[in-house]
């Protein structure tokens, strides 16, 4: 019975993740938004400048614009640090990427509005300032290989 189970689930996730991927399609151009670091990381030795660097050069070199979008697509790359734990490590910290594209309601085709269609998270309880970068590259690793799985269907 457990197999059964754990099949169902991964037949679940795998339809979850497949509107996600598919909203990738003919994506072309993006906005990077980031949020500041606390300035104890920053003080520990990464700044925001060197995570927003490492976004955009992951995206621009899966082929995404990422001067900004005329549809008003933004990528969210957030990191969130429990300053407390920089003094003391190990550190505890998210990273969590959206892709909030601009949407219409299927009830009420008159109403535009923007809404996450891609998001990656996962939360860490361990490691230093420097793992930060590499959890954030393995976010942005499954976004590009979902980026480029749907765009290579064209």
């Amino acid at each position: 019975m457990v197999p059964a189970l754990t099949a169902a689930r991964g037949s679940a996730q795998a339809e979850a993740v497949e509107p996600m991927r598919a909203s990738l399609a003919g994506l072309a151009a993006v906005q990077v938004q980031t949020q500041p670091l606390p300035p104890e990381v920053e003080k520990a030795g990464l700044t925001t400048a060197q995570l927003r660097a490492d976004v955009e050069a992951r995206l621009t070199e899966a082929g995404l614009k990422v001067q900004g979008d005329p549809y008003g697509t933004t990528f969210y790359a957030l990191v969130n640090v429990l300053p407390e734990t920089v003094a003391a490590p190990p550190l505890t910290y998210s990273v969590t990427l959206e892709l909030h594209q601009r949407c219409v309601l299927i009830r009420n085709p008159k109403i535009l509005t923007s809404g996450v269609t891609w998001s990656s998270s996962t939360l860490i309880s361990g490691g230093d300032v420097a793992s930060i970068r590499a959890r954030l590259a393995r976010r942005l690793d499954r976004f590009v290989a979902d980026y480029r799985a749907e765009n290579a269907r064209k």
